[in-house]
C-alpha cells in the first residue's frame, strides 16, 4: 500500500468536507463590561453601549440587574457598539452584565460579560395636579387646554398633551408651572385627551387625561379684547350691522373709554370712537339708526351721541357741555329707534323723544317718570312707547312720549324690560319672581305665572314664551294660558341675559358666568354648553354693569355664529349656519333685532 497516496487522499476528503459543510462558529468573545455612566437617577432613561467580536451577526442580552432585555429587534455586526437604555424604578446600586449571541442562536451565547456597577439614585416623577379642558368642543375651533404640575424634586419639566395619536411637547418650564395648549380637532367623535410631564432627568410622570366630546358647534373660534394692559371686553350689548364691507359688532369698553368696531371675520377691531372729554366711559347700551347711519349712545359725561358709521366720529352730542359748564354726570340708558325718532331713559327719571336729523339732533319731549326705566323701552306696531320701572309699574306712552297708562304690577321693584306679541300682548317679568302677560288696549292683566328665581327679559317665539331666572332655571310658557311647558335647570349660575330664539328648533342662553348653552326649544333638553372664559389665557374680570344694572346681551351673526359680550373677552361661538336669528318670532332677540332698536 502507497501510504503517501492513502493520506493525501485522506486529507483531500477532510477538505472537501469542511468545503460542504463549513467549519463550525465559535461563539462571539465574551464582551467587555458596559460602558455609561457611573450613577443615574430612578425612571431616567440612561444608555450605556457593549461590543464584542464574532464571525457573524450579533444580538445581545442586556441584565440590568433588575430585569434582563433582549435586543433581539437589531443585530449587530462584528465590533460593531450597541447603544441600550435602561430606567430603573427603585434607588440602588445594580450590577450590569452583557451577554452576546450569534446569529440569534441561543446556544452560542457568550460568557456574560464583567460587572459595570451603576448607582441609581432616588428622583420622583412628574405630577399632574389639574387638567382642564372643555368637556364639549366642535371641529376648526382652536380649543385650549392647561395642565398644573409640579415635580416633588423641584427639577424643570416638559409636559406632553396627547389628542387621539397627535402629541404636543412642550418646552423646559420651571416646577411648578401652569402650562396651556392650542388643539384643533378635524372629526366629530370623543377623544381622550391626556398629558404627562417629563422631568430634567427624563424621567416621565403618570398621565392625567379627560374626555371631549367633539360636535359641530359649541366651541370659541375667536375672541376680542383691547390692547389695554387689563384686556379688557366690551361692556354693552351690541350692535350687529355692515360697515360696508362686511358684518361687524359694535359697543363699548370702559378701560380705554373707547367705542369699537369689530369684524366677525376675524375679531379684529376696524374703527373706534370716544367721548367728547378724557376718560369718561360710553354707559347705557348702543342702538343703530339705519335712517341716518349712526349708533345712538351715552356716556358718564351725562352727553347723548351720534357716532357715524365707519368712522365712529361725533356726529352730534346732547345736551353739548362745554368743559367750563358743569358736566352733568346723569346718564343716559339704552334708546328706542323708530324711524329717525329716538326714545332714550334719562338718569333724571324721565324718558326723552328726540329726532335725529343727520346732522343735528332735536329735542322734542320728555315724560317725567319718578322712577328709574329698567332695562330698555320698546315701541309697538303704532309707535307707542313701552317700559317699566323700578317702582314696580308698566307705562305706555304715545309716540310724542305723552301718558296712556300704566300699570302696577307690584307694590315696588323692577318691572323688567316688556316684549311684544305678533297679536300686540306684552309679557313682562318682575324681581317678585314672576311673569306677566299684559291687554295692549288698557294694561289689563291676562295672567300672572311664578317662576323660581327671577327672571330678566323674556323672548317670544311663535311657540311659546322662553326665560332665564336667577336660579339657573330655564322656561317655557304657553303664550295664552302662561302653562309652563317645561323647565330645566342648567346650573346654579344666574341667567341674567336674554336668550336668542335661532331657527325654528334652539335657542342660546347665556349665564353670569359666560357658559352659553345651547337648548332643544320643544323640551329644553341641552344640546351643548360653551364655557367661553375657558378658551382663553387667563380669565378672573368682573363685569361692570351699567346705567339700568343689566349685563350685555349676546347676538347672532348670519351665518349662524353666536357674538357672547364675556367678561373677559367678546368670544365668537360657533353656531349653525342654517340656524339664524328666528325671523318667525315675534320677539326672538334683545331688543328685538340685530339693530337693537326694540322696535
Amino acid at each position: 500500500m502507497n501510504w503517501r497516496k492513502t493520506a493525501a487522499t485522506a486529507i483531500l476528503a477532510v477538505v472537501v468536507l469542511v468545503g460542504l459543510v463549513g467549519c463550525p462558529k465559535k461563539p462571539p468573545a465574551t464582551p467587555p463590561a458596559p460602558v455609561g455612566p457611573d450613577s443615574t437617577w430612578v425612571g431616567m432613561p440612561t444608555v450605556y453601549q457593549c461590543s464584542t467580536s464574532a464571525s457573524g451577526s450579533i444580538k445581545y442580552i442586556m441584565d440590568w440587574g433588575d430585569t434582563k432585555v433582549d435586543t433581539t429587534n437589531r443585530a449587530y455586526e462584528s465590533n460593531e457598539k450597541a447603544s441600550i437604555s435602561h430606567a430603573w424604578a427603585a434607588a440602588g446600586n445594580y450590577d450590569i452584565k452583557v451577554t452576546a449571541i450569534l446569529d440569534a442562536d441561543y446556544s452560542k451565547a457568550s460568557d456574560a460579560s464583567p460587572a459595570k456597577t451603576v448607582k441609581v439614585l432616588p428622583n420622583e416623577a412628574p405630577v399632574i395636579d389639574t387638567l382642564l379642558g372643555p368637556s364639549y368642543t366642535a371641529i376648526g375651533a382652536l380649543t385650549r387646554f392647561t395642565a398644573i404640575a409640579h415635580d416633588p424634586d423641584g427639577d424643570s419639566l416638559t409636559l406632553t398633551f396627547s389628542f387621539a395619536g397627535s402629541d404636543t411637547t412642550t418646552s423646559l418650564f420651571a416646577s411648578p408651572c401652569t402650562v396651556s395648549v392650542t388643539h384643533v380637532f378635524t372629526d366629530i367623535e370623543t377623544v381622550e385627551v391626556s398629558v404627562y410631564g417629563t422631568d430634567s432627568k427624563q424621567t416621565k410622570g403618570t398621565a392625567d387625561s379627560i374626555t371631549v366630546r367633539v360636535g359641530p358647534a359649541g366651541a370659541v373660534m375667536d375672541f376680542w379684547r383691547n390692547n389695554d394692559e387689563d384686556e379688557a371686553s366690551l361692556i354693552t350689548s351690541l350692535v350687529l350691522v355692515s360697515d360696508g364691507s362686511e358684518d361687524c359688532v359694535w359697543g363699548a369698553c370702559e378701560d380705554d373709554y373707547t367705542f369699537y368696531g369689530i369684524k366677525i371675520s376675524n375679531m379684529h377691531a376696524t374703527a373706534t370712537g370716544n367721548t367728547a372729554y378724557p376718560e369718561y366711559v360710553f354707559t347705557g347700551h348702543p342702538a343703530y339708526c339705519t335712517q341716518t347711519a349712526h349708533f345712538i349712545v351715552g356716556s358718564e359725561e351725562g352727553e347723548l351721541y351720534a357716532l357715524e358709521m365707519g368712522s365712529l366720529s361725533k356726529k352730534w352730542r346732547y345736551p353739548g357741555k362745554s368743559p367750563e359748564e358743569s358736566i352733568t354726570g346723569i346718564e343716559w340708558g339704552a334708546p328706542a329707534i323708530n324711524g329717525n325718532r329716538l326714545y332714550v331713559p334719562h338718569g333724571s327719571d324721565s324718558i326723552f323723544y328726540f329726532t335725529d336729523n343727520g346732522e343735528a339732533v332735536a329735542r322734542m319731549n320728555a315724560y317725567a317718570i319718578h322712577a328709574s326705566v329698567v332695562d330698555a323701552p320698546i315701541i309697538d306696531a303704532q309707535g307707542n312707547v313701552l317700559f317699566g320701572t323700578d317702582s314696580g309699574y308698566l307705562y305706555k306712552l304715545d309716540a310724542n312720549v305723552n301718558y296712556v297708562w300704566r300699570t302696577p304690577l307690584q307694590g315696588n321693584g323692577e318691572i323688567h324690560g316688556p316684549v311684544l306679541d305678533a297679536d300686540g300682548t306684552i309679557y313682562c317679568t318682575s324681581d317678585s319672581s314672576r311673569v306677566y302677560a299684559i291687554n295692549p288696549a288698557d294694561g289689563s292683566v291676562k295672567w300672572m305665572k311664578t317662576t323660581n328665581g327671577e327672571g330678566i327679559r323674556p323672548v317670544v317665539g311663535t311657540d311659546g314664551i322662553y326665560l332665564g331666572t336667577s336660579t339657573g332655571r330655564f322656561y317655557k310658557f304657553d303664550k295664552a294660558t302662561g302653562t309652563a311647558l317645561w323647565g330645566v335647570w342648567l346650573g346654579s349660575s344666574e341667567f341674567g341675559t336674554s336668550p336668542i330664539l335661532a331657527g325654528s328648533d334652539y335657542l342660546y342662553a347665556q349665564n353670569d358666568l359666560d357658559v352659553l348653552y345651547c337648548v332643544q326649544r320643544s323640551d329644553g333638553a341641552m344640546i351643548w354648553a360653551c364655557d367661553c372664559p375657558s378658551y382663553l389665557p387667563r380669565t378672573g374680570r368682573a363685569r361692570t354693569m351699567q346705567l339700568t344694572d343689566y349685563a350685555p346681551n349676546p347676538t347672532i351673526a348670519a351665518d349662524g355664529n353666536i357674538i357672547v359680550v364675556g367678561s373677559d373677552a367678546v368670544y365668537k361661538v360657533k353656531g349653525y349656519s342654517e340656524r339664524i336669528l328666528d325671523a318667525s318670532a315675534p320677539w326672538p332677540k334683545w331688543q328685538r333685532n340685530l339693530l337693537n332698536t326694540g322696535k
